[in-house]
């Protein structure tokens, strides 16, 4: 799969909180209960040690559109010398309308009716004209369309643990991927490169808070080399459910 991974910007504050919100009303990996609004984009982005805040972004093609196509073209018809001219009046619906909303257009395709279909009287045989036939050479064309564009489908940040300037050396991480990208190796991805950054910047320990009720994020930690340091009881309740929060850490 093709992707994109790049430092957070301002283009990003829906997708990013739209993808945050989607945990807060479903599961339990972000602790809200209630969703959030726009602005608190811009307390991801002060909350990120060392501008340490990224999302991943993947080529999205919006569903394919059918545009009909209605070809005609006039030819000019062999007539025998023993026979009168024959005028063809092949039948064109005089108002094709397409609608293409699925790709985000509405395209309107009029087509006028040629003159030369129309009934035409013959002139005497001496000053006899060849007519101009306007002929339908194949039934009506489909043209695909399909529009290219960029979804962002998590993102990840690197965040202060405690402004007490004695506890630098130590951060948090968190990171969201949207559940059809789950187990596509983006999880990993986020985590190396949070990791990095923290190397980067001095810090030497690593934490994790997570709800006792996100099982497969507790699993996910401990496969990549964080251990249990600590756990507060009870001290959260998201739908009626009392959860811990479990705290992980990993030495860098």
């Amino acid at each position: 799969m093709d992707f994109i991974v790049r430092k957070a910007m301002e283009s990003d504050r829906t997708a990013v909180i739209d993808i945050f919100n989607h945990f807060v009303e479903n599961g339990f990996a972000a602790f809200p209960e209630k969703k959030i609004d726009y602005e608190s984009f811009d307390k991801f982005k002060a909350m990120a040690r060392g501008n340490s805040f990224y999302v991943i972004e993947v080529p999205e093609l919006s569903p394919v559109s059918h545009v009909g196509l209605n070809e005609a073209k006039s030819h000019e018809p062999e007539l025998s010398e023993a026979k009168s001219p024959e005028i063809i009046e092949p039948s064109i619906d005089a108002s094709l309308s397409v609608d293409t909303t699925a790709a985000g257009v509405n395209v309107g395709i009029g087509t006028e009716l040629p003159a030369a279909s129309l009934p035409m009287e013959t002139a005497p045989p001496a000053e006899e004209v060849a007519p101009t036939a306007v002929i339908p050479e194949r039934p009506p064309l489909k043209a695909a369309v399909a529009v290219s564009e960029k979804k962002v489908i998590g993102f990840a940040l690197l965040k202060t643990h405690d402004p007490v300037p004695v506890f630098d050396r130590t951060a948090e991480l968190s990171y969201f991927i949207l559940p059809e990208y789950i187990n596509k190796g983006f999880e990993t991805l986020f985590l190396e490169l949070l990791l990095a950054d923290a190397k980067g910047l001095g810090i030497d320990s690593v934490l994790a808070g997570i709800s006792s009720l996100n099982d497969a994020s507790i699993k996910f930690h401990k496969k990549d080399g964080f251990t249990e340091c600590g756990r507060f009881k009870r001290i959260g309740k998201k739908k009626g459910k009392d959860f811990d929060v479990v705290w992980m850490q990993k030495f860098v």
